[in-house]
C-alpha cells in the first residue's frame, strides 16, 4: 500500500536516536564512566588503558578488529572539530584516547575561566523561569566540579 494523505509514514531513525543522551558529554571526566560501562559489557578497556594487559588467548586479528571497533566508537562520540584534530589512519584506539586526554587536559584552565565567568555573569533575566536559571547554575557548577574547581 502506498502512502496516502491519511497515512503517516513511520519515523526515520537516525544516529541521534541510536545513542543514549548521556553520550553527548561535554567533558572527558563525564565520558570516562560511560567508557567503563562499555568495558563492563564488551571487555575492551585493554584497548585504551595501557595498565590493563591484552588477554593472552586473543589472537592478533581479533584484537585488531576489536581495536578498530573501539576506535570507531571513539570517533563517533567526539565533535567534528575534535575528530579533525585526532584523526589518523594508522592510530590505535589507545593513541586516539591519549590524544583526546591531552587535548582536554591542555584545555582545562581555559575551560575553568570560561565556566567561572559564565557562572558569575548569568543574570536571571536571561531565563524564562527560576527553575531554568537554577538548572543552568547547577550545570556550570557540575562542570566546574568535574574540572576539580568546585563552586564554594
Amino acid at each position: 500500500m502506498a502512502y496516502g494523505d491519511d497515512v503517516v509514514p513511520p519515523p526515520q531513525l537516525t544516529f541521534v536516536h541510536a545513542y543514549h543522551p548521556a553520550l553527548s558529554s561535554t567533558n572527558v571526566k563525564a565520558l570516562i564512566p560511560l567508557v567503563l560501562d562499555v568495558d563492563n559489557v564488551y571487555n575492551v578497556l585493554d584497548h585504551i588503558d595501557p595498565q590493563i594487559k591484552r588477554p593472552k588467548d586473543m589472537d592478533d586479528d581479533l584484537w585488531e578488529r576489536v581495536d578498530a571497533i573501539v576506535l570507531q566508537w571513539l570517533y563517533g562520540e567526539i565533535s567534528k572539530d575534535l575528530l579533525l584534530k585526532v584523526l589518523d589512519d594508522y592510530a590505535t584506539s589507545l593513541d586516539i584516547w591519549n590524544r583526546l586526554s591531552k587535548i582536554f587536559q591542555d584545555n582545562k584552565s581555559t575551560r575553568v575561566v570560561l565556566l567561572e565567568n559564565q557562572f558569575g555573569n548569568n543574570p536571571m533575566s536571561n531565563f524564562a523561569s527560576l527553575d531554568e536559571y537554577c538548572q543552568a547554575l547547577k550545570t556550570f557548577s557540575d562542570q566546574l566540579t568535574a574540572l576539580d574547581h568546585p563552586v564554594s
